[in-house]
């Protein structure tokens, strides 16, 4: 290895300033006799006379990697783009101010496959659009990376990153079209600076309790969880309305198990959450079982004027808000969640919602319009399942069914968490509960509304267990209540930006108490 390479640091203020307004480098960083303190703000504007007053035998804060050889499994590095932002798994709500120890990652080389971990566990991957993410909480495909040093680069040291995993195999990762704040994995040749990048060890640490345990301490202790009675009320509905079961179907055995499953896991459920189903008055059969769980039920609800027997999105929304305290209790709702009825949820489904109320009452006061979404994770069920006697069972036997099942494409929502206050229910087109298309108008609508409304991601979080049946799977798409559906939507403004990842904003697990913050979706800085 060439010695001079291998120790080649990045020294002195121009140098240092070339690095981007994200590098502090001052006392609070590092001096002789000092320890590091990588929990500090640097995105902090500094002039050159501040600059003039720090002292002059300060360390450095990186060391720049002239080759990818010299990097090995467990060292700390800093990833900068082309243009100059850093990769950081951020914390920061607003998305402008990141710390230093969330622009650090820890590598994992295996077979030459590189993997980059962040702060808060999540790994440097692609989603299924082939843009850069840091989501992923295991080591797939998706998270590998090739690296390899660019000979061509004629300034600083490059290196090139080329994706392992999905569409975005072979290909090279670089700035977006725009360059601003977005990462994909789609190029299939190497262009300056687009699809170059500096790769920094970091200098002052060089393990994750150095990195990141000074940060993660500070952050727990300004961080104060959620009362989610303060943000949702006693009241929080989860309601679905499940299509009426026929004995003659080929696919009854399988429905009546799946919701069986559903009713035992809704069930289980705490405080504020209260199931609710929206049954037919002739589904005796539904009905019947959702009295043997002794779960709450309503059959008057708007029915579509053309299609009799099919009831509507609208109806059922402002029957959540506006008709249940007869049946549920509490106070009237400040938000309900809508669900297919073959997904099952974690208890952390109020805490999320609760954080996303939190942080848009913060935002815009009391009252606000949000709509919270996620993916669903595609699980083959086995023919038995025990959820235990507790909601903390309830918990493990799903995380354990999740870990090996499938995330499902980002353009197919299968429950919406909305407030109270998001639309005038009434007055929403009359979709039909069932049909395709209402998820991606209804997501598209809030995304592209102007004004207060606040959208949000809550794939990290929320953990919805769909389970994964065969018959029937894709018969809704053919029936003429989703074709009225297609119309309706193209009618009130189609289905753009209507998909879970077009969200404005995305919860995020954190290491202090399993709590969820709400982040801008964001990755350079």
């Amino acid at each position: 290895m060439n010695v001079k390479k291998s120790t080649k640091i990045l020294i002195g203020v121009a140098v240092l300033m070339s690095l981007g307004p994200l590098l502090v480098v001052g006392p609070a960083i590092g001096g002789k006799g000092n320890k590091p303190n990588l929990d500090s703000d640097d995105s902090r504007e500094s002039s050159s006379r501040e600059h003039e007053h720090e002292d002059s035998d300060k360390d450095t804060v990186w060391q720049v990697v002239e080759d990818v050889s010299e990097v090995k499994t467990g060292d700390m590095v800093g990833i900068q783009a082309g243009n100059g932002k850093w990769l950081s798994r951020a914390y920061d709500t607003e998305g402008t101010r990141v710390e230093l120890a969330e622009k650090i990652w820890q590598v994992r080389i295996k077979n030459k496959n590189w993997s980059f971990k962040s702060w808060a566990g999540t790994y440097l991957g692609l989603n299924r659009e082939t843009k850069m993410v840091a989501q992923a909480r295991t080591i797939s495909s998706e998270v590998k990376w090739n690296l390899a040093t660019d000979p061509s680069a004629t300034s600083k040291p490059r290196v090139t990153i080329k994706g392992v995993g999905r569409d975005g195999a072979g290909k090279y990762a670089g700035l977006s079209n725009k360059g601003k704040a977005d990462l994909s994995c789609k190029y299939e040749s190497i262009s300056h600076p687009t699809t170059t990048f500096t790769l920094y060890k970091a200098v002052q640490c060089n393990t994750p309790t150095s990195c990141w345990d000074n940060f993660i301490a500070k952050k727990a202790k300004l961080y104060a969880i959620p009362d989610v009675s303060d943000h949702l009320g006693t009241t929080l509905p989860l309601f679905g309305s499940p299509k009426p079961f026929n004995k003659s179907s080929d696919s009854y055995n399988e429905a009546t198990v799946i919701f069986k499953r559903t009713l035992e896991g809704w069930g289980r459920l705490a405080d504020p959450v209260k199931p609710l189903f929206f049954m037919e008055s002739a589904d005796d059969i539904g009905q019947s079982m959702v009295k043997d769980k002794e779960l709450p039920m309503l059959n008057e609800f708007e029915h579509h004027k053309e299609y009799k027997t099919q009831p509507t999105y609208r109806g059922l929304f402002a029957k959540a808000f506006k008709g249940v305290n007869e049946v549920l209790g509490g106070t009237t709702p400040e938000m309900a969640v809508y669900s297919n009825s073959d997904i099952l949820y974690t208890s952390n489904l109020a805490t999320s919602l609760a954080e996303s109320m939190k942080f848009a009452k913060k935002k815009y006061g009391e009252a606000p319009r949000v709509m919270v979404v996620g993916q669903r994770v595609n699980v083959v069920m086995p023919e038995t399942v025990n959820f235990g006697t507790t909601v903390d069972d309830l918990d493990r036997t799903l995380k354990k069914l999740a870990e090996k099942g499938q995330t499902y494409q980002t353009n197919a929502e299968d429950y919406f968490a909305v407030s109270r206050e998001l639309y005038n229910w009434e007055k929403l087109p009359d979709f039909i509960i069932g049909g395709v298309a209402f998820d991606n108008w209804f997501v598209g609508k809030a995304n592209r509304d102007k004004g207060d409304i606040i959208t949000v991601d809550a794939t990290d979080t929320v953990l919805a267990v769909h389970q994964n049946h065969g018959q029937g799977r894709k018969d809704s798409h053919l029936q003429p209540k989703s074709q009225y559906n297609r119309n309706l939507a193209v009618k009130h403004g189609s289905w753009s930006k209507g998909r879970v990842v077009d969200t404005q904003y995305a919860t995020m697990s954190v290491p202090w108490g399993e709590t969820v913050v709400v982040e801008r979706r964001r990755l350079l800085f």
